[in-house]
């Protein structure tokens, strides 16, 4: 028989972390306390304590929820293409599509965690979704005739950080004139640099 208490149970846990997220993005880790959270939450600061141990433990349950890897990896995992340009720039189009739905919630809380933390947590969700990423790298490995001898992983690495540098990049200068003057190095242009270099 179903747990009558776990739906409520849940709701509870899920209002917490929507307000602690508010809070971090609003205040800070640091400008962010316990009382806040349960007060944007509607709660006792007692309450707090049925669903998380602490402040950190709040963090790290907002860190996971709000981070784009949940679409992010099933992106990748779409990835297609007979030639390995043709792969990787469907694979950049797929992940620029899931960072402009999913993306721009972590920004804030990415800036906590590497400052904070030092990227603590960081290393443990990489951790947990590398298996994951196998598959991405399989499909490079499945097209690499006319790759250099460069390891895969380290193909894969300089990829992501790609990735990451233009949706950084891209959530920074969202309202620069400099994005504008840059509208013809949108994500074409740097994939076909990952791709060819810069060298003639």
């Amino acid at each position: 028989m179903m747990d009558q208490s776990a739906a409520p149970r849940e709701s509870t846990r899920e209002r917490l972390i929507q307000a602690a997220y508010q809070e971090f993005v609003q205040n800070g880790y640091h400008g962010t306390s316990m009382r806040r959270i349960a007060a944007r939450a509607g709660l006792a600061v007692g309450g707090i304590y049925n669903h998380f141990a602490g402040k950190e433990d709040i963090f790290v349950a907002v860190f996971d929820q709000y981070h784009p890897y949940h679409v992010l990896v099933p992106a990748l995992g779409q990835a297609q293409g007979a030639a390995l340009d043709d792969f990787v720039r469907h694979a950049a189009r797929l992940l620029e599509a899931a960072l402009a739905e999913r993306g721009h919630h972590i920004m804030p809380i990415m800036f906590i965690e590497l400052l904070e933390f030092q990227g603590r947590h960081l290393k443990d969700l990489a951790e947990r979704i590398f298996p994951i990423f196998l598959t991405f790298l399989e499909g490079f490995a499945a097209r690499s005739q006319k790759m250099r001898a460069v390891p895969l992983p380290t193909v894969q690495r300089a990829f992501m950080s790609l990735m990451i540098g233009y949706f950084f990049t891209d959530y920074v200068l969202s309202d620069s004139p400099l994005k504008a003057a840059g509208a013809s190095a949108e994500l074409e242009g740097v994939v076909d640099v990952f791709l060819h270099g810069v060298l003639k």
